[in-house]
């Protein structure tokens, strides 16, 4: 489990370092690292007020006091961006479960990114976004497909470094098997972004 994790961050890390190399000219890549929250819930998507309410509670947010998520996106065209990441947590606490301590975590998720300011105008420092994609997370040894929906926004300190901030829901295709059966997740994600800019 623990070689697997590293696998997949060495990856991500490997690929965002080589793209930026290599197109940062184009002003296309954005690299950013940081500490995410998992919210595991044993909640469906069917009973909304539990997941509404499990949203706004940070009672069973699992978090790891290190750099424990990184993503590498690219923008496209037309507000529209693609970003891949990988994460990795301790799940500690599971809604309406309390024999879960412990359980390992790790995701991969691709999404598609669009920024607002297409819609309402450049704010210059501040890109908020809404984001919908797919990705594979393992909680222990179980492991699901997922289906992500979410949104977030960069805020900028200067041309090319800024704050990051995602929050999505994660809906588990089936769910996780084993005992600490986990329907979905809610992610946070909280880091620095920086982006590379080829104008001279």
């Amino acid at each position: 489990m623990k070689k697997r994790k590293i696998t997949i961050l060495a990856f991500l890390l490997f690929a965002g370092v080589n793209s930026i190399n290599a197109q940062d000219k184009d002003n296309k890549w954005a690299l950013s690292f940081g500490v995410n929250a998992v919210d595991a819930s044993t909640a469906g998507l069917s009973d909304i007020g539990a997941m509404a309410s499990d949203y706004f509670s940070t009672d069973d947010w699992n978090v790891l006091p290190a750099i424990s998520t990184i993503s590498v996106s690219r923008y496209m065209n037309y507000g529209l961006s693609v970003k891949v990441s990988g994460s990795l947590n301790k799940i500690q606490y599971v809604r309406e479960k309390n024999d879960s301590e412990g359980l390992s975590f790790s995701s991969v998720d691709a999404a598609a990114v669009y920024d607002l300011n297409s819609l309402f105008g450049d704010t210059g420092w501040f890109d908020p976004h809404v984001q919908a994609g797919l990705g594979s997370a393992w909680i222990d040894d179980t492991s699901s497909l997922t289906v992500n929906a979410g949104w977030g926004f960069n805020s900028w300190f200067n041309e090319n470094v800024g704050l990051s901030f995602d929050s999505t829901y994660n809906y588990a295709n089936g769910g996780f098997n084993g005992d600490n059966e986990v329907a979905g997740y809610f992610q946070h994600s909280l880091g620095l972004i920086i982006r590379f800019n080829g104008d001279e």
